[in-house]
């Protein structure tokens, strides 16, 4: 990963004194800090969701890995009581997981799956 001064450096920005200056505040993973900041725990919400009308954790399956070794294709599936309750798909069994939990906490919840 390039750090924000690189990444200003490559899309052709010139490093004016200001822009150096402030460029060595920010940390270089900023991007990376700003999108951890606004995504949404799904894994976290479900399992309170669940474990509060059910007394249970739902539990994460992996159902298919597909792909050669250097790209491999998670499909996992969140099961609560037997029950299937969503399935996601990732290049980590991790993201698998998150996006089965979105899809599981947004049809319990009736949360719009647009967004």
């Amino acid at each position: 990963m390039h750090s924000l001064a690189q990444r200003c450096t490559d899309a052709g920005l010139k490093m004016t004194g200001q822009r150096k200056t402030i460029l060595k505040v920010l940390p270089d993973n900023l991007g990376d800090v700003v999108y951890q900041a606004d995504a949404i725990n799904y894994k976290s919400l479900l399992q309170e969701y669940i474990q509060a009308l059910h007394k249970v954790p739902p539990r994460y399956r992996v159902h298919s890995i597909t792909g050669p070794d250097h790209d491999k294709q998670f499909s996992v599936e969140v099961v609560v009581k037997g029950n299937i309750l969503g399935q996601g798909n990732g290049k980590t069994k991790k993201h698998a997981e998150q996006e089965a939990a979105r899809e599981a906490y947004r049809r319990l919840t009736n949360a719009s799956l647009d967004g």
